[in-house]
């Protein structure tokens, strides 16, 4: 006969066993906010013989290099670590599905660290002191320069603790980043003013003083703008310090953006960043999550950062191939989905678009670069890394049409047209 106490521990014992089955991760809703939802098992590739460990992702705190079971896990950091791995298994199965990936499988489980502030070492893979907070790196395997009394690694994702820390702007950021388009504009309000008095002149009209004062202040007004305006806000903002703050392993895109790199490393190396690739992580990061933005909002893991985001109106500038600064700016992200929409809006082929850009990896010049440094020295050819998006992006983008699209003459040139039309637009 069952006892009373013992009905209720069964019970008890039921509810937690239950309670522990349950799986909640971060999530963008349609508004692009923040949320939590309740994931399946089969949504988190768990081990088959254990609910509390993750199969395809070996998910560990710093620099630990085995994961806690999640029983074992505190309710925020259980958060964490599932979130972590629902969004990687998404971005892998987008990749590996979607886009035909063979190269991921190969790979086996990747590990993937949390709240990792150390630096990475080529020779000992990570140094002693905690310097790095908010931000997300993913770094190359082990390779001669390994120290013999270190265990080699594979590839690793590293997610920076997001840590409120008060920071000054560094001198010359803005002045790098800054849209000048208000002030180009203002340049052709002069260039349309000394277009009229020339006119005027041409005409035998006399030049009136208030010609040369309304040309003189039309001047005066873009100097102050392109040249003055802009240096006093960098002043500003280089002495004014603010708290940031930014959770990579919370954001669904960021996650994503990692995992693209992981994805295109058969063919571009995880050694820096490079302006074509990290375009191309932001393009596909914004594609699997939906939205052609990324970062935008980021409730409590986010403070004092900016996201990047499709607009149409952007336009080359020479500063996005030359300062690698500026690789991780909207501009790649805004070219790739400019194409994309217009594929859809002709041929209704977003997809294979994402496709094109996908094998269009092959060929950026980071890709090139790496390329020809296996060939014998004296047969390799000189590949500039300063033309990335300028030269680069449109004819590897050209390249991987000719490649994806083999059986429809007529949509492949389409493509390449809309391809050469958009970087014209954009004034590349």
């Amino acid at each position: 006969m069952l006892t009373k106490k013992f009905v209720t521990a069964l019970a008890l014992s039921s509810s937690l066993v239950h309670a522990a089955d349950i799986y909640t991760a971060v999530v963008r809703d349609q508004e692009m906010n923040l949320s939590t939802e309740t994931i399946s098992e089969e949504k988190l590739y768990l081990k088959p013989d254990s609910k509390d460990l993750f199969a395809r992702f070996n998910i560990v705190k710093g620099t630990s290099e085995t994961q806690v079971p999640l029983r074992d896990l505190s309710e925020a950091e259980r958060l964490r670590v599932v979130t972590l791995n629902y969004h990687l298994n998404i971005a892998r199965d987008y990749f590996e599905k979607k886009l035909k990936s063979n190269y991921i499988t190969t790979l086996g489980p990747i590990t993937v660290r949390y709240d990792m502030a150390k630096l990475f070492s080529t020779s000992r893979h990570f140094t002693e002191e905690d310097s790095k907070f908010n931000n997300a790196v993913t770094n190359k395997p082990s390779n001669k320069y390994k120290s013999e009394d270190v265990a080699p690694w594979g590839i690793e994702i590293w997610f920076r603790p997001g840590v409120v820390k008060e920071e000054k702007m560094p001198k010359g950021a803005l002045l790098r980043s800054l849209d000048t388009n208000m002030a180009d504009e203002l340049l052709m309000l002069g260039d349309s003013a000394i277009n009229e008095v020339a006119k005027r002149a041409a005409l035998g009209y006399d030049i009136k003083s208030y010609d040369s004062n309304h040309l003189a202040f039309q001047f005066g007004l873009i100097f102050l703008l392109k040249k003055v305006f802009p240096h006093v806000l960098d002043y500003s903002f280089s002495h004014i310090p603010m708290d940031y703050k930014l959770d990579t392993a919370m954001l669904p895109e960021i996650i994503y953006h990692e995992y693209a790199h992981v994805a295109m490393s058969d063919t571009n190396p995880l050694t820096s960043s490079y302006v074509a690739t990290e375009g191309m992580a932001n393009y596909f990061a914004s594609v699997i999550l939906g939205r052609p933005s990324i970062g935008m909002k980021g409730a409590e893991y986010v403070k004092n950062t900016k996201g990047y985001e499709f607009d149409k109106k952007l336009k080359y500038k020479s500063a996005y191939d030359h300062d690698s600064k500026l690789a991780h700016n909207s501009f790649t992200l805004s070219y790739l989905w400019k194409i994309r929409e217009t594929i859809q809006q002709e041929y209704q082929s977003a997809e294979l678009f994402d496709q094109i850009v996908f094998e269009s990896r092959k060929y950026t010049d980071i890709a090139l670069y790496e390329k020809e440094r296996q060939k014998p020295k004296e047969e390799q050819k000189e590949i500039p890394l300063d033309r990335s998006i300028i030269y680069f992006m449109p004819h590897a983008l050209k390249q991987a049409t000719d490649n994806i699209v083999t059986n429809d003459p007529a949509l492949k040139r389409g493509i390449r047209l809309i391809i050469a039309k958009t970087a014209e637009e954009m004034k590349m």
